[in-house]
């Protein structure tokens, strides 16, 4: 792989680096090199084509290595690739790694893939029919999310996204699917925090990380999203049905206008290349869901002040099935997760749901978005009429209801019976931290007791309407009590849900 001289002698064409500026190298000479092929240099290194001038030659720097004005470069003659294969699950694919183990650019290697591949066609696709649970409740009910979607997860920073996604995780690997996760030049505290997390919930048997923090090269962080993803290719290939997180693709974006304003290219919007568009859109086109098997793709983009209307937010809105807003004012509120449920969006998820789930989320936005307009008049709650006394008693419970810490994960059946005790008045007169906490015991009991979780499934298989899904929860009311402990000194809401 770093045989400067045999690949010189199988070319017969030599460059030399004329200028460098950040991550890009202008070379003159290589006179039949294109775009994307890879590059040697003499003492080291590797380089990715970016562009040709009539003059120069543009190379992207993917090594750590220093070069120096007037190194010699040799081409290769092929294209990028990388090694797949099961082996590679449970591994943390670093700058190294990929450099040294990784990448090649031999076209008789065995289990290889070009990085910069190019989207199935559309006739081995197929619909999306199958759901993608989460764990979280407000996704499953409200933001509902099929396996194949493309989902954008934006908000501001430190408002809950990467808790979210690995809350996902932890619920699909469950589920026996593969995870690729990619960092996209963040700070190594925050990669150390994820592998952690991989680890201590006994997930790296099933998953990859492709880790770039942002002391690596230009070069390389650009390219994380596209070896993360033709790394998912492969084990989509092969029958599996994958998530894959891109973390996230905003920061993907300034590294590339970096880049691109190294290059010497006209800046557009924001100063961003003209086809920014272009590389993420044929980058996410590659997930969906195919003939073989699946690629579900929840890229992250950020926002600022949460401001939805920037450039690069736009246009990953537009390439992607819907998104989920985290909103800074929730957060702000102390709601977890900061889902705002009204600016989210999801194109496709419904179709995936049972009729009793999508009846459940109908009444529920209905509910809230009735319950949001009035609460603005909650201080004069002693002047107002028991009907509207009761539509507050009801929007603190169903708030109380979507509120989950980030250790928790409820099964979407389990869900559907909180909900079904929640309109079915089990909770009446109770107090809001009470029901809360009997919420978490009954959540327990659903994860742990298999033969409440039998009994529990099969009241959800008798319900096709939330009139007799309520009609079914009084009639088996004592199933709940059974299970919801009537001692008084309680443990903390928080750390209940921790333990679940």
């Amino acid at each position: 792989m770093t045989d400067f001289d045999s690949y010189l002698a199988k070319t017969e064409e030599i460059g030399f680096v004329r200028q460098i500026v950040g991550s890009m190298i202008y070379a003159e000479g290589l006179p039949t090199a294109h775009p994307g092929e890879v590059v040697l240099f003499e003492f080291g290194g590797m380089g990715y084509v970016l562009g040709l001038t009539p003059v120069a030659v543009e190379i992207l720097l993917l090594s750590a290595e220093d070069i120096l004005v007037g190194t010699r470069i040799a081409r290769t003659g092929s294209t990028l690739r990388i090694k797949t294969g099961k082996e590679y699950l449970g591994t943390i694919l670093t700058s190294d790694i990929l450099r040294n183990e990784v990448f090649i650019f031999n076209d008789d290697a065995k289990n290889h893939r070009p990085v910069d591949g190019v989207s199935t066609v559309f006739t081995d696709r197929k619909n999306i029919t199958q759901p993608l649970e989460t764990g979280v409740t407000v996704v499953d009910l409200l933001v509902p999310l099929g396996i194949g979607q493309r989902e954008l997860i934006i908000g501001d920073r430190k408002t809950g996204k990467s808790n979210f996604l690995l809350q996902t995780i932890r619920t699909q690997v469950a589920k026996n699917c593969i995870c690729i996760y990619a960092t996209i030049a963040k700070p190594q505290l925050e990669i150390d925090r994820i592998i952690r997390f991989f680890k201590e919930n006994n997930l790296m048997h099933r998953s990859v990380i492709v880790a770039s923090n942002a002391d690596h090269r230009a070069g390389l962080i650009y390219l994380t999203p596209y070896v993360a993803m033709t790394m998912a290719e492969h084990f989509r290939d092969k029958g599996e049905n994958v998530i894959l997180i891109l973390d996230d693709l905003t920061t993907h974006a300034r590294y590339y206008r970096e880049i691109m304003l190294s290059a010497k290219r006209f800046p557009g919007r924001n100063s961003y290349p003209g086809d920014i568009f272009h590389i993420h859109a044929r980058l996410l086109e590659r997930a969906g869901n195919f003939q073989k098997g699946s690629l579900t793709c929840l890229p992250v983009g950020q926002s600022i002040l949460g401001d939805l209307s920037g450039y690069v937010q736009t246009n990953l809105m537009s390439i992607t099935d819907g998104h989920i807003f985290f909103d800074n004012d929730f957060f702000d509120q102390g709601r977890r997760p900061a889902i705002n449920p009204f600016l989210s969006v999801t194109r496709v998820g419904e179709q995936t749901q049972t009729p009793l789930v999508q009846e459940i989320g109908r009444l529920m936005r209905s509910f809230l978005t009735q319950y949001d307009k009035v609460k603005q008049f909650k201080h004069f709650q002693s002047e107002l009429n028991e009907k509207i006394r009761i539509l507050f008693d009801m929007g603190d419970r169903t708030l109380a209801f979507l509120d989950q810490s980030a250790g928790a994960i409820v099964p979407l059946n389990c869900n559907l019976i909180l909900y079904g005790a929640l309109w079915s008045d089990f909770w009446k007169n109770v107090p809001i931290k009470d029901m809360k906490y009997q919420m978490n015991q009954l959540t327990k009991a659903y994860l742990e007791d298999k033969e409440f979780k039998q009994q529990a499934d099969v009241l959800i298989s008798q319900s096709d309407t939330i009139e007799k899904l309520k009609t079914l929860m009084k009639a088996n009311r004592e199933l709940l009590v059974h299970h919801v402990s009537q001692e008084k000194d309680r443990v903390t809401d928080a750390g209940v849900q921790g333990s679940i």
